[in-house]
């Protein structure tokens, strides 16, 4: 293995570590609630689009406890069909929980490290296969240059470290 394939895999494995740290500063500081009025409002890094499909997960995990068969589970979709799905296997083999209960929708806290590490971990796989098909057809130097790209750039970071759907659609 030349050079440049090294150090393509350690940068693979940098950009991994580095996202993972991001992922776990982000929860450490943004795993909360915002406090309107002295009371606490709703989560700052799960709401919007993220909450919808969150708790459309949570939704289908509901769903299949209680018998309904995966096709049946859920509602009617709107918007993307795969992130609700990929929250419900999630919640449910973790066996998590995303709201202390469904009428107050109160997300809870603590348990959503190892979603970020799983989106994390899924695209630095799909970037490692990446690597192993480009290096058999590019150049050694286009290849670590892409591969450098794609593990340390800022904004790729942002989206594996916190809950949009554009994470899943990433790391495809």
């Amino acid at each position: 293995m030349t050079i440049n394939n090294q150090l393509s895999l350690k940068i693979i494995l940098l950009g991994f570590l580095i996202s993972v740290l991001v992922s776990v500063y982000n929860l450490k500081n943004y795993d909360n609630f915002f406090i309107v009025d002295g009371k606490e409002s709703h989560h700052k890094m799960i709401k919007y689009d993220a909450f919808r499909y969150l708790s459309h997960g949570a939704e289908i995990k509901e769903n299949l406890k209680d018998g309904k068969s995966f096709f049946e589970s859920g509602r009617e979709h709107f918007t993307k069909y795969l992130p609700p799905r990929l929250a419900a296997a999630y919640y449910y083999f973790f066996d998590y929980e995303l709201f202390n209960n469904f009428v107050d929708k109160k997300v809870n806290l603590g348990i959503h490290f190892p979603y970020l590490f799983i989106q994390c971990a899924i695209y630095f796989i799909s970037l490692y296969c990446l690597f192993i098909v480009l290096k058999k057809n590019f150049d050694e130097k286009v290849v670590f240059f892409i591969i450098l790209f794609l593990s340390l750039e800022p904004t790729i970071f942002q989206y594996h470290a916190t809950f949009w759907s554009e994470s899943i659609f990433f790391f495809i």
